[in-house]
């Protein structure tokens, strides 16, 4: 497994590994490091069900953005 901050935590979703932080912050960030992987900032009142959907929503960049 990549090496990782302490403070970024991570599941799996749809075979693919996500690295997330819970943040004070008002909408969900999804970016790709330099490292090749998938890091989510995530709103303290969010829930995992609108991660999820904000995923399946983000698939096409997600494509697009790996293959860079």
């Amino acid at each position: 497994m990549a090496r990782q901050s302490s403070s970024l935590k991570s599941f799996i979703y749809k075979d693919e590994c996500y690295f997330y932080s819970k943040k004070r912050i008002k909408t969900l960030r999804l970016r790709l490091n330099e490292r090749g992987e998938f890091v989510l900032s995530i709103p303290y009142f969010c829930t995992f069900k609108s991660v999820y959907e904000f995923l399946d929503k983000s698939s096409s960049w997600m494509n697009e953005a790996k293959k860079r």
